[in-house]
């Protein structure tokens, strides 16, 4: 137990560094607040980021629906695969909204590696978290969260761009997009995880 605590410290004390001095999303998600966010933003008036925005429900249903189990992996094995599918697909989310951010936003960073960044911190964060589960179930467990992480991310984006554009109805795009990849399910499950696992 102390152990682990001691991990997880380290890995917290790690993406604090990571993070201070960089002036992006992290300072405005200590207040929930996205509209701090708008002083970021390049033009968003263009009909193919509307688009892109209003197609992202379906092709997220896609992504989360379209897995093939594979007979010779365990059902747990394959509940990660997908997990690494759909994390995949909301990297490269992220990457397309970031066009529409100044480079402020990254921190100064390039996009593609403050954003690569990002992800590795979080998972360090919670392998430290859920660490004594054995490497496969550390491993499912973890980009779980990652994927629940940067979804809710990508809503906040999407969100900030709206006041922006009003072409894109926030409110109906978010049920969309829960809906495609059953967000109460997914949610319910990170709460079962912390339950189960936590810095146990």
């Amino acid at each position: 137990m102390l152990l682990k605590i001691i991990a997880l410290l380290s890995a917290m004390i790690g993406i604090y560094v990571f993070l201070s001095g960089n002036q992006s999303i992290y300072d405005v998600k200590k207040d929930n607040s996205h509209i701090k966010l708008n002083k970021y933003l390049k033009n968003v008036d263009n009909l193919g980021l509307v688009e892109y925005i209003n197609n992202l429900p379906k092709e997220m249903k896609e992504v989360h629906e379209g897995w093939n189990e594979d007979d010779s992996m365990s059902p747990l094995e394959n509940e990660h695969a997908l997990y690494i599918q759909e994390l995949d697909f909301l990297k490269n989310v992220w990457l397309e909204l970031a066009k529409f951010y100044q480079k402020e936003y990254f921190g100064g960073k390039d996009s593609k590696e403050f954003i690569k960044d990002y992800i590795e911190k979080k998972k360090e964060i919670f392998s430290a978290k859920y660490g004594d589960l054995g490497n496969n179930n550390t491993h499912r467990v973890v980009d779980k969260r990652v994927v629940y992480e940067i979804f809710r991310l990508i809503e906040d984006l999407v969100n900030n761009i709206s006041d922006k554009n009003q072409k894109i109805d926030y409110l109906t795009w978010k049920d969309k997009w829960e809906e495609a990849i059953e967000m109460k399910y997914l949610e319910l499950s990170v709460k079962e995880d912390e339950l189960s696992y936590g810095m146990n």
